[in-house]
């Protein structure tokens, strides 16, 4: 009803033929704004869970993580640099025990070298 009434009284929106544009707006105007303190709290308590497959622990890493740095800042490579590393650095954390051990011995320096060795180890350890 709201997003209804918004796509036609909104004068940018209105005119708008591009459904990815039109997603996109609809997204700014309705989404939940978390606090800073939500999305921290959100992000220090990632960890594995019981079923919780490696590709999926690193999605909800690398999304949080998105939400924790805000790459609109002005020093956008420093927050890129700072957002892959808070990625890295939680997914290991987040892992389970037997796993994360066995990633760290491998040294990634990156959130996709991580979650590959991960995924080989999981398989391997079922």
């Amino acid at each position: 009803d709201n997003a209804l009434k918004f796509l036609i009284e909104d004068p940018i929106a209105s005119k708008e033929n591009d459904f990815d544009n039109l997603a996109e707006l609809l997204i700014k105007k309705f989404e939940k704004k978390q606090s800073f303190q939500e999305i921290q709290r959100q992000f220090s308590t990632i960890s594995q869970k019981q079923n919780q497959s490696v590709k999926d622990l690193a999605n909800e890493v690398s999304m949080v993580a998105d939400k924790y740095v805000n790459v609109e800042n002005t020093n956008k490579n420093c927050d890129s640099i700072l957002k892959e590393n808070l990625k890295l650095t939680k997914f290991l954390e987040a892992l389970k025990p037997a796993i994360s051990l066995e990633v760290k011995k491998f040294g990634p320096k990156n959130l996709k070298s991580a979650v590959a060795h991960a995924i080989n180890i999981e398989s391997a350890l079922e």
